[in-house]
């Protein structure tokens, strides 16, 4: 829905019509959790006692409980969502100089929120890689537990390497992964993977609005 047309559906919320009003009211109605921060907005405003009491309806009647929504970012900050993390994170990781303490430890936290950690960690296991990213990788994926198991094999390759420090940790970081099994978290990773979503959503409203 463009912005032009919502504004529009404000601005009939103050219409002599009744009619006009309502169906404003319906339209609004209709974008659901998607429209709070709107509301919020626009109650912020200089408006009238009318135009406010109807507002004030339509985000009472919206579902009860949290939603990314309720959440505002003070102006001046920047609103990162788990992919700029992760990315930022991910970029760090390869060059000493940029590298600092707790990136792995915040790479191991995301992974709930992120398919793509267990990938970017698996990538920095290759023989290509230094020797201080490979243990530490291997170290990370040990922590992110039953997730990891897909970097198992890459970890098998591992075993082979002439570094026997190399070789002990992929052997830890596999013996680790082999006893994890699917538990109670794994299935409040859903949950956490749709707060991401939402997150990105968001943030793509937010810069639109912008626009």
């Amino acid at each position: 829905m463009d912005a032009q047309t919502i504004q529009r559906w404000f601005a009939e919320l103050d219409s002599d019509s009744f009619q006009t009003r309502d169906r404003a009211r319906q339209q609004l109605a209709r974008l659901g959790n998607d429209a709070k921060p709107l509301y919020r907005a626009a109650l912020k405003g200089q408006i009238s006692l009318e135009k406010r009491r109807r507002l004030e309806g339509l985000l009472s009647a919206l579902p009860a409980g949290y939603d990314v929504s309720d959440f505002e970012v003070p102006a001046g900050m920047t609103f990162l969502t788990v992919d700029d993390l992760l990315a930022q994170n991910l970029k760090k990781l390869p060059d000493p100089d940029t590298f600092e303490e707790g990136t792995l430890e915040e790479l191991v936290a995301l992974e709930p929120y992120s398919d793509k950690v267990v990938p970017g960690l698996t990538s920095f296991l290759d023989r290509g890689k230094s020797e201080w990213l490979r243990h530490g990788a291997a170290r990370a994926l040990a922590e992110v537990g039953f997730r990891a198991r897909a970097a198992l094999p890459v970890l098998k390759e591992g075993l082979g390497d002439p570094d026997p420090n190399i070789r002990k940790t992929f052997q830890m970081a596999m013996d680790k992964l082999e006893q994890c099994r699917e538990g109670p978290a794994e299935l409040a990773r859903f949950q956490k993977l749709a707060i991401a979503q939402d997150l990105r959503e968001l943030k793509k409203r937010r810069e639109s609005a912008k626009k």
